[in-house]
């Protein structure tokens, strides 16, 4: 009698190792940020604003919305951006917002 063959499971890689799920993260963060910055902060849905639109410069953030941006991050995501990060390099545009989001989330599940 024969015995059966070991069937290999196949292997799951972690999040933050591959590039291509990273990417995809990445792009439903900015569509979400996206969201609510049309919703919540210009109160139009009928906007254009993409990854690049520049948030600062335009006065689409100030210190009041940027702070609500922050506590919509936390709710939305469960990221908390620590002081040190609230800056204008990290709130440029949604790009560099996102990739705040996605840097942050990344570090708390290397710790955890």
């Amino acid at each position: 009698m024969s015995r059966p063959k070991a069937v290999s499971q196949p292997r799951t890689v972690p999040r933050h190792q591959t590039t291509e799920r990273v990417s995809l993260v990445a792009e439903d963060v900015l569509a979400a940020l996206r969201e609510y910055v049309l919703r919540h902060v210009l109160k139009d849905d009928h906007v254009e604003i993409d990854g690049r639109t520049p948030l600062l410069e335009w006065g689409v953030l100030n210190s009041l919305t940027t702070a609500e941006l922050v506590a919509h991050i936390r709710t939305r995501f469960d990221v908390l951006v620590p002081p040190e990060k609230v800056h204008g390099a990290h709130f440029r545009n949604l790009d560099a917002v996102t990739a705040l989001v996605v840097d942050l989330h990344g570090e708390r599940a290397v710790h955890n």
